[in-house]
């Protein structure tokens, strides 16, 4: 048995990539917003805003406090290997364990490593920050061979045709009068609703009651968008 953490220098370095990464998002948003209501002149419609406040406003919020907690949680965060089990424990998450007739996929990542099971959002992610780094790499083989690629679910591998469905369909609702447009572009909105933002928030890093919350809120959102499709088509054309 060989158990793993990560120090207080990996801790810094884990936080300044989540802040760049936060900040990169934040400048993608503004900039969009900017392209779609600064450009032309553009007036914002309140049907189409409020949900789409809604949703990057809860995104913003629930981000921040989660970069804290899981920055505080690293401080904790360990993995620990047997002959044939894979477990990862952190302070505020529940105990994930894999044996190895449960990984569907192990990869090396720019990052660190990836270990997959075969449910949604079933995954431990392992830092490279975390000491023995190497040591580990090998511990890790002798239970499971790495594979070439990390199988990365589709809201993760796609997720720039997800920023063109958010932008794509705030820009085609607003820029248009044909209803038909406004529609598909309300559609496209929710498919970015269920495809990338619900997927993202079912990830098991996040505790039951995180992700209970987070399906409410797409649940609110999705019947906000749904009435504001019939308004559109049948009330206000």
């Amino acid at each position: 048995m060989s158990v793993y953490k990560i120090s207080s220098e990996g801790v810094k370095a884990q936080r300044r990539q989540q802040i760049r990464m936060q900040v990169l998002i934040i400048a993608v948003a503004l900039l969009g917003g900017w392209y779609v209501y600064g450009f032309g002149g553009v007036e914002p419609r309140l049907e189409t805003i409020l949900p789409v406040a809604i949703v990057i406003i809860y995104i913003t919020i629930s981000t921040y406090f989660r970069i804290r907690k899981v920055n505080q949680a690293l401080k904790t965060f360990e993995i620990e290997i047997t002959e044939n089990t894979i477990i990862r424990r952190q302070e505020n998450m529940q105990e994930l364990s894999f044996s190895r007739f449960e990984i569907s996929n192990m990869a090396q990542t720019r990052n660190g490593v990836v270990i997959r099971g075969e449910g949604p959002g079933s995954a431990i992610i392992i830092p490279s920050a975390i000491d023995d780094y190497d040591e580990l790499l090998v511990e890790l083989e002798k239970i499971r061979p790495f594979d070439e690629a990390d199988k990365k679910a589709f809201h993760e591998k796609y997720w720039y045709l997800g920023l063109m469905l958010f932008f794509g369909g705030i820009a085609g609702y607003n820029l248009t009068n044909d209803k038909y447009i406004a529609v598909l572009s309300i559609g496209a909105l929710l498919a970015f609703l269920w495809l990338f933002i619900k997927p993202a928030y079912q990830n098991r890093l996040f505790s039951e009651e995180k992700r209970k919350r987070a399906a409410w809120i797409v649940y609110i959102v999705t019947v906000v968008f749904v009435i504001g499709m019939i308004i559109k088509l049948f009330i206000f054309p």
